[in-house]
């Protein structure tokens, strides 16, 4: 029997693949479905890089909905230059030769909430566009999942696009907004836990030989440069992190809980999500609430992640 039932929700650049292929190492995770949305590339893009993970697994059974192709409000900006224009750092990986179901991702996770209810956690780890949406659908979503985890923000730590936010979030402050105060159980994994959790080149040479690995060390390489460019000692793991964390929470070192709400119209803070450290209730506070992992095991994880890998 699976321990965690998961439904992703990505945005299929290189560590969106590496989370996959870390949840579709683990014989205790069922995937109920994959939902793509638009962000470090575009949802056709995002959609096919998915169905080359699956590939890869030989994992035809896992269902792939591509969904919204832009944010609720502003353009789409996506992150090529750290990804590559494939996503998966021109890699010049053959197409899967598969196709998405056809439904809009929205439906299916409203379809999969609505038949399994408090069975499912969504592990969101792009834009929230599609999870925003699907609230419109159905509001009760709150209620049918058992939890929402979430790769975003930042809160003690800067943003990774502006001072002030982090990716997934800037990209669609306004879906984020909905989805933080729309009252999931709901743990947010940001850029405070992840850019302590590096995959270094000794990680990567620790993993042998066979087509997972090779794919890995393929599309690390660029992932590598990119940030050994901004002093970093390796490559941040932002959604192996939160796909871990959705599996195993204990992996949370230190959280707290929350009131939390996503700036939407600052010229210098869009995009930054707010957590109220006051002590107390306060009548002034953030209506949303989430917990927030600001530190995770991070050596237990790189033992499960690259287990799974292997």
């Amino acid at each position: 029997m699976a321990s965690a039932t998961l439904l992703f929700d990505v945005d299929t650049g290189i560590d969106d693949a590496l989370a996959l292929l870390f949840a579709l190492g683990r014989p205790d995770v069922e995937i109920a479905g994959i939902g793509v949305v638009a962000g470090n590339v575009p949802v056709e893009v995002g959609t096919e890089n998915t169905l080359r993970v699956l590939h890869l697994k030989d994992r035809p059974d896992v269902p792939v909905a591509r969904g919204c192709d832009r944010p609720l409000v502003q353009p789409l900006r996506n992150a090529t230059e750290v990804h590559g224009d494939d996503g998966l750092g021109n890699t010049g990986l053959p197409p899967s030769g598969w196709s998405p179901t056809g439904e809009h991702a929205v439906d299916q996770l409203v379809r999969l909430a609505r038949s399994r209810p408090g069975e499912i956690t969504l592990v969101a780890v792009g834009p929230l566009t599609n999870v925003a949406v699907a609230l419109l659908k159905e509001p009760a979503l709150p209620r049918l999942l058992k939890n929402v985890v979430v790769m975003g923000g930042a809160f003690a730590e800067p943003g990774n696009v502006t001072a002030t936010a982090e990716f997934n979030i800037w990209v669609d402050p306004e879906a984020a907004r909905r989805v933080f105060e729309a009252g999931f159980d709901l743990t947010a994994v940001p850029l405070d836990a992840t850019m302590r959790a590096f995959l270094t080149e000794t990680h990567l040479d620790s993993l042998g030989a066979g087509p997972v690995p090779a794919f890995v060390r393929a599309v690390a390489r660029s992932y590598l440069e990119v940030y050994y460019r901004h002093g970093r000692p390796g490559a941040a793991m932002h959604d192996p992190l939160a796909a871990a964390i959705a599996v195993d929470p204990t992996l949370i070192q230190e959280g707290a809980k929350l009131a939390v709400t996503v700036e939407t119209r600052g010229d210098w803070t869009r995009g930054m999500t707010i957590g109220d450290r006051r002590p107390g209730e306060r009548a002034n506070a953030p209506p949303g609430r989430a917990t927030i992992c600001f530190a995770a095991d991070v050596p237990r994880f790189f033992d499960q992640f690259l287990r799974a890998l292997r």
